[in-house]
C-alpha cells in the first residue's frame, strides 16, 4: 500500500512538473535585441525606435521591440519552442509621413508567416505560429516596397512558448 502510494506520488509529480514545462513563456523583449540589424536608429526595447511608447494604430503597448525597417533577428531555438504570437503593425510616431512594411516570420530558413503590407494607421495584426520543430527563427520586417523611410514597425506582446526553456539565445551571423 506505501509503495503504491509513493508511485502515485511520484507519478504526480513527474506529471505536474511537464505541465508546468509546458507552460514557460519567454517573452521576445527579454532577450538580447542589440544584435538585431536594422535600417536605422538602435532597437528599442519595450519602446519604438525613437524611444517612446509603443503605440499601433492608437493603441499604446508594454511589451515588445520597436525596430526599423529594413530589420532582421536571429533567434535559436533547437526545437524547443512551441509557439510564438504578438501583435505587429506600423508605430504612430510617424503620423503626417507614408511609412509601409511587411513582417515576416522564417524558420530553417522557410517563410512560415507574413503579415502582407502593412500602412500606418492599421489595426495591429495579430500572429500566432506554431514553431514544433524548428531550429532557428528570423524575425524580419521589410520596407513594404516604397523605400523605408519612417518605417518605424512594432512587434508587441510577443512571446514564446517554450518546453521548459527560460531564455532564447540571439545572434548575428
Amino acid at each position: 500500500m506505501l509503495k503504491q502510494k509513493l508511485l502515485l506520488l511520484a507519478l504526480s509529480f513527474a506529471l505536474s512538473s511537464n505541465i508546468y514545462k509546458a507552460q514557460s513563456t519567454v517573452w521576445l523583449d527579454q532577450l538580447d535585441l542589440s544584435v538585431a540589424t536594422q535600417g536605422n536608429g538602435k532597437p528599442g526595447i519595450n519602446t519604438s525606435v525613437d524611444g517612446k511608447k509603443l503605440t499601433i494604430a492608437g493603441k499604446t503597448f508594454d511589451r515588445g521591440f520597436g525596430t526599423h525597417a529594413e530589420s532582421s533577428l536571429l533567434i535559436k531555438l533547437n526545437g524547443k519552442v512551441r509557439k510564438f504570437s504578438a501583435l505587429v503593425g506600423l508605430d504612430d510616431e510617424m503620423k503626417g509621413q507614408n511609412p509601409a512594411v511587411e513582417f515576416e516570420i522564417y524558420g530553417d530558413n522557410k517563410k512560415i508567416w507574413s503579415s502582407g503590407i502593412m500602412k500606418l494607421g492599421d489595426k495591429a495584426k495579430p500572429v500566432s505560429v506554431s514553431l514544433e520543430g524548428i531550429k532557428q527563427l528570423e524575425l524580419i520586417v521589410t520596407d513594404g516596397g516604397n523605400g523605408p523611410y519612417y518605417d518605424h514597425a512594432d512587434w508587441v506582446n510577443a512571446k514564446f512558448e517554450t518546453n521548459g526553456m527560460k531564455t532564447l539565445e540571439t545572434f548575428n551571423p
